[in-house]
């Protein structure tokens, strides 16, 4: 649930067997019920055959009561399909219905998609337009990390959660974007990236870097570094054996894992210092093949 949704069916054997999207604003749960109930009918399926439903949200739950308590995604998150969850019990009550933050859920999804799962602690941050973490912890349980919203810049720029200089700021996709713009204008340094305007973007930004541009070096230097040392503070608290990084920025490949492990392994507790960074393999599906299994477990 963002500003849209995604509904995804998955076979017990995880086989995606279906994937629609909507934007529309999910501030009702109706038609998300009568196009899940489309897509089993396509699929010719009974709504008796299925056997759980896992809704993800980007944004903290309330565990107790299970009920959303705050996006930093979805300003309006007070109207987002407050009753998505009884209202999807009611509807398919042969169903098991359970509600996950969307980090949790790509967490697992690390977890188990390799042939030999990493061992455990695991903590995987994902770069997109947004950051997201989550940690797998002994036992199998995800659990969600709200890693994109430590303040690393009291004076930094505002974030839509309502803190200052919060690490997705500068570490996102749109937050490299940020980077280059403000180094841009404070340096004269020749870079391809000028003739881009307000076309630049992350992508851009690393392939300058694999040509040699001394502009992105600089850009990609400083992004690394806050990412770096923010994965070192997690780590002091998860202590994980593995630490794993996704989403779209992460397809820069491994010329982003180099730059960030070192300004890691110099902010790192000593304990923490050469735990391996690696990337993430699942790509854009790792949350909703996340949640598939998490139901399935």
């Amino acid at each position: 649930l963002s500003d849209g949704s995604i509904r995804s069916v998955y076979d017990i054997c995880l086989h995606k067997l279906t994937q629609t999207r909507s934007r529309l604003p999910a501030s009702t749960s109706a038609p998300i019920i009568a196009q899940l109930r489309a897509q089993l009918a396509a699929l010719g399926l009974a709504e008796e055959q299925l056997l759980g439903i896992h809704i993800l949200y980007p944004g903290l739950i309330d565990a107790m009561t299970e009920r959303l308590s705050f996006s930093a995604v979805i300003r309006s998150w007070q109207q987002c399909c407050p009753t998505i969850l009884p209202d999807s019990r009611a509807a398919f009550p042969d169903a098991y219905v359970m509600l996950s933050n969307n980090a949790a859920a790509v967490a697992y999804s690390a977890f188990l998609r390799d042939t030999e799962p990493p061992p455990l602690p695991l903590l995987v941050m994902t770069v997109q337009e947004g950051i997201d973490a989550g940690a797998v912890l002994p036992g199998g349980r995800s659990m969600p990390l709200e890693a994109g919203h430590i303040s690393i810049d009291r004076n930094g720029p505002v974030c839509n959660c309502g803190n200052h200089g919060c690490l997705e700021q500068m570490t996102s996709a749109t937050g490299i974007v940020r980077l280059a713009k403000k180094y841009l204008a404070s340096h004269d340094t020749p870079s391809s990236l000028r003739e881009r305007g307000e076309t630049i973007s992350a992508k851009a930004v690393f392939d300058a870097l694999k040509e040699g541009d001394a502009a992105a070096e600089a850009i990609v230097q400083e992004f690394s570094e806050y990412l770096g040392r923010a994965l070192a503070v997690f780590a002091c608290v998860v202590d994980p054996e593995v630490i794993v990084v996704g989403g779209g920025v992460s397809k820069a490949g491994q010329i982003l894992i180099d730059g960030v492990a070192k300004y890691y392994r110099e902010a790192a507790f000593i304990a923490c210092k050469d735990t391996p960074i690696v990337l993430a393999s699942l790509g854009n599906d790792a949350g909703i093949y996340g949640a598939a299994k998490m139901l399935i477990d």
